[in-house]
């Protein structure tokens, strides 16, 4: 881990997987990651792309997991434990 300023700077580079192992999207997938990118810009490409990825079994568990309760969305941290970091450009 390196230090810029008091900020920590993680380099998770070394934990990315080869993109030759990653598999490439169909045609499908490609007008389905154009149409989400058009109608929502503020999502994420690599997420987007992540869960198109997902197979079916993979997607089935995951609603499976949403329905039992297993499965939760990530609670909001009380406002005492949150830090908000700026940035001034002058």
């Amino acid at each position: 881990m390196q230090k810029f300023g008091n900020l920590d700077i993680i380099d998770e580079s070394t934990a990315l997987r080869d993109r030759s192992e990653i598999a490439k999207l169909t045609p499908e997938q490609i007008k389905q990651l154009d149409w989400l990118i058009k109608e929502y810009p503020s999502l994420d490409t690599m997420i987007i792309e992540s869960i198109l990825r997902l197979t079916d079994t993979q997607r089935d568990k995951i609603v499976d997991e949403i329905k039992d309760g297993t499965l939760k969305h990530e609670e909001p941290l009380p406002p005492e434990e949150t830090t908000i970091t700026a940035v001034e450009v002058e």
